[in-house]
């Protein structure tokens, strides 16, 4: 992973993210967690922290009425919890955040020449 993130994730670690979030997924180890219809943005936030202190990936799915109300929701979260938001599809929020003792994730580096 990147010793440091520039406050966005680009495009080739996005890619890298939604990738491993495919794997995760397809062998049932991608940590889930589901919002209901009206949760307040420090109750969502906290159970994605939680969710984050174990799996530096989370899937968040949300019930909301618009999907594009899922992007705020899931911007939001990661504001919240210092992370970042790696995917929006649907009513489901992909969000990343390094583990602090060092990531078990290898991001592509940022190229600070680019």
């Amino acid at each position: 992973m990147s010793s440091r993130l520039l406050g966005t994730l680009t495009g080739a670690q996005r890619r890298a993210l939604r990738s491993e979030a495919g794997r995760r997924a397809s062998t049932g180890t991608l940590r889930t967690v589901t919002l209901g219809a009206n949760p307040s943005t420090e109750t969502a936030a906290r159970a994605v922290d939680d969710a984050l202190k174990r799996d530096e990936l989370v899937r968040v799915r949300t019930s909301v009425r618009k999907r594009k109300e899922a992007a705020a929701i899931g911007a939001e979260i990661a504001s919240a919890t210092d992370a970042h938001v790696a995917q929006v599809l649907g009513h489901t929020v992909l969000i990343y955040r390094a583990n602090e003792k060092g990531s078990s994730l290898k991001l592509p580096e940022v190229d600070d020449n680019a």
